[in-house]
């Protein structure tokens, strides 16, 4: 079939293996004030890729190729399947790693594919949505996505990855624009639910410790004869995981630290492999969760104190106090008016000995009152207690408080990030020293 500037020209039959061939020649060339308002070869050449990358995506199972000028841009063979897509889209390290969820509830099927820890963007842009493989653009979808990562993903950053959503098609309406990119569901809190819960299986057993490249690392120090290193071989990282105490006896440490480096880091060994921990980030991953356990078991967040503080206070403290009344005493500070200008605090955490209170809580005042009132929600003032009350870069710490210190992160949910995302630690496996070291080639 071919076509003129919309006028049908021949329609006929043709010899060629099954599937759909579309060329596309002399563009606009009718229409000259439309030919004008193109941009740059380079930019439309990148929506036409945008496009057939969604076709990818949504039908792995298909072979697709695209050609501009008699050049390749992009080839995919069914025999790659997903995986083949992905690494089309976001290259070969990011899919190699990919971790994979999927849930399903009440008719609403998602598949998540998403991207490690390490594997973050600015934007999320990178965060491609398909609903009944129609690419989406949903910023209520992309919020549940981020609801699902938590306190795993570092502020102001968003992972990449591929959501795909399945519902019947009575419960979507995809007229809501005119470029059918936004859609509208039936049940919308149900659709978040499930893509919340697939996102959050896909966490559920890769180890999540962070990975680098370590190979231009060893580059400083090759020699001039480069030695060649078999890409196909994989650091296998051994996946932290709590070891229970047997019958016959208590079993060994998960963690064993080694040296404290720096005043900083923790070195330490487990199962074979070398950890770097950073002992302020343990520290606060460990203090977040435990406020966070007693408030949701209802246990005592806050400690009475015998005599209270009276702390004077500015006007902006003043304010600042007062706005965040409710989630300063949820995180366990209990203050009241003592006077002009002057407050009574009561109480504190518990994670706060006595002589940090009068500090943190002015340090958590100064925190918030820089903060945009939009984002002072309740957990952002438990992540400043945390934060105030976690062990220092430069604290010095002995052999049992450093074996503490480890054994406590171990037993959290997240042990490989603080609450604001950053890693709290770097695993070096047998695999990666040997590289290092060139003994495997």
């Amino acid at each position: 079939m071919v076509t003129e500037f919309g006028r049908m020209v021949s329609v006929g039959p043709a010899g060629s293996a099954p599937g759909t061939e579309i060329i596309v020649e002399s563009l606009f060339e009718n229409i000259p004030a439309r030919l004008k308002g193109l941009r740059s070869k380079n930019v439309e050449l990148a929506h036409i890729r945008e496009v057939v990358i969604n076709y990818i995506l949504c039908r792995p199972g298909l072979a697709f190729s695209f050609l501009s000028d008699g050049q390749t841009e992009l080839a995919h063979v069914p025999a790659e399947e997903m995986r083949g897509s992905l690494t089309l889209v976001f290259g070969p390290k990011v899919a190699s790693n990919i971790l994979y969820g999927e849930a399903e509830q009440e008719g609403i099927r998602v598949q998540a594919y998403m991207g490690r820890l390490e594997q973050t963007r600015p934007s999320a842009a990178e965060l491609i949505l398909f609903v009944n493989d129609r690419p989406v653009k949903s910023q209520k979808m992309v919020a549940g996505v981020l609801e699902a990562y938590g306190s795993k993903l570092m502020k102001d950053r968003y992972p990449v990855g591929v959501v795909r959503v399945f519902v019947e098609g009575s419960a979507v309406d995809v007229n809501v624009h005119p470029s059918k990119r936004e859609v509208r569901f039936v049940d919308e809190p149900m659709v978040l639910a499930v893509v919340k819960k697939a996102v959050e299986d896909s966490f559920f057993e890769p180890d999540l410790s962070y990975k680098y490249d370590l190979t231009k690392f060893s580059e400083n120090f090759e020699s001039s004869q480069k030695l060649a290193i078999d890409e196909t071989t994989k650091a296998l990282q051994t996946t932290l995981k709590i070891q229970e105490n047997s019958h016959e006896g208590v079993g060994k440490p998960l963690v064993i630290p080694l040296a404290q480096v720096m005043g900083t880091y923790i070195l330490a060994e487990s199962g074979g492999s070398l950890l770097l921990i950073d002992q302020h980030a343990a520290s606060e991953r460990v203090v977040y969760e435990s406020i966070i356990r007693s408030i949701e078991t209802g246990d005592e967040v806050s400690q009475r104190l015998l005599a209270p503080l009276v702390l004077q206070l500015s006007p902006l403290e003043i304010r600042t106090l007062e706005e965040n009344r409710e989630t300063l005493e949820k995180a366990g500070f209990m203050m009241e008016p003592f006077g002009r200008a002057t407050y009574a605090l009561r109480s504190i955490p518990t994670v706060l000995g006595i002589a940090q209170g009068e500090s943190a809580f002015r340090n958590i005042l100064g925190d918030l009152s820089s903060m945009s009132p939009t984002k002072r929600v309740g957990l952002e003032v438990i992540w400043k207690v945390a934060c105030h009350t976690a062990v220092r870069a430069g604290d010095p710490l002995s052999e049992s408080q450093m074996r503490q210190l480890l054994s406590d992160l171990m037993h959290t949910s997240s042990p490989y990030t603080c609450e604001h995302g950053r890693p709290t630690m770097i695993v070096l496996s047998p695999a990666d020293m040997e590289r290092l070291f060139k003994r495997r080639l």
